[in-house]
Order: C-alpha cells, then sequence, then structure tokens
C-alpha cells in the first residue's frame, strides 16, 4: 500500500530519519562502500542540510508549505515538499524516495497528483539541476515540460 501522509509538529525525529537515510542512498548510489572517515564527513554534510527543529517547526506551521512522509507498506521510503504559490499552483521544493529505480518516484508522484487535485491545484511546477539528468528524464516522464522565466528553466506540468 503507498501513501502520502502529512507532517506534523511530532514529526520532527522521523523527519531527521527518513532525511539522512535518502540522502546517504543519494550520496553513495547503488551498493557503495566508502572508507569511516569518508562516511563521517558524509554524515556530517547530511545534517548541515537537515532542518533544525525550529526550522522545521516554522516550515510545518506555514500554510504556504506542506510536507509529506511516503508511506510503502508502513514504512516511510521518501518525502516531499511542496510550496504553495496560490490557490492553484504548487512548487515540489523537495522529492526524494529511498530506493531509485525500483518505481517509488512514479508511485510517489501519483499520490502526490491525488492531494494536489484535493486542493484544487492546476499547476505543479519544480526547478531541477541541468547536471541531474536522471531527474529531469524522470520529470519529462511524468508529464512535465521545460520553460522558462527571465533566466531561470523549471519544469511544469498541469494536475488533471
Amino acid at each position: 500500500m503507498y501513501r502520502l501522509i502529512r507532517m506534523t509538529s511530532k514529526d520532527y525525529q522521523d523527519y531527521r530519519d527518513v532525511f539522512s537515510k535518502i540522502e546517504y542512498s543519494v550520496l553513495l548510489g547503488k551498493g557503495m562502500e566508502l572508507p569511516p572517515l569518508t562516511r563521517l564527513l558524509m554524515k556530517k554534510e547530511v545534517i548541515a542540510h537537515t532542518l533544525d527543529i525550529i526550522c522545521f517547526q516554522r516550515a510545518i506551521n506555514d500554510p504556504t508549505q506542506g510536507f509529506y512522509f511516503f508511506e510503502v507498506d508502513g514504512v516511510y521510503k521518501g518525502f516531499l515538499q511542496l510550496r504553495f504559490v496560490d490557490a492553484t499552483c504548487c512548487d515540489i521544493v523537495e522529492f526524494s524516495v529511498h530506493e531509485k529505480g525500483v518505481g517509488l518516484g512514479r508511485k510517489m508522484f501519483n499520490e502526490l497528483l491525488l492531494v494536489l487535485k484535493t486542493h484544487g491545484i492546476k499547476i505543479v511546477r519544480l526547478y531541477c539541476h541541468d547536471e541531474l539528468k536522471g531527474a529531469q528524464a524522470f520529470w519529462r516522464k511524468m508529464g512535465f515540460s521545460v520553460r522558462y522565466s527571465n533566466t531561470q528553466k523549471y519544469f511544469e506540468r498541469k494536475v488533471k
């Protein structure tokens, strides 16, 4: 069973655990073993990018943002962060799953579409760095098109 669960102010430790697990999987890649010192430096890097409890509480209580866990058979396998631009448009700020290449991203995105429809969102956007070719290919498969605004490139899709 797949579902998105909106985070609450009580979910800080779960957020930290899930964020760390996902970031390690991204940084390590598939099956990489690293020396202990390198692992320690990576742990420090992940912690530096994790919201502290004050920022987490502020973000969770901000009505223009939404934080969600992606649950697969009772286990958190991903999370996402949304920023609601207005009543009909939102940006995906963070979209991460723990296991790459097994269809979890597609399933999580499909669950997200259901949430967006209930909020009346018509347009969803995101920014994706040019060097992230795999991520860009994923978003194109999900129906996103490249758009340009002034000097910024972003991806956009209608919510149907």
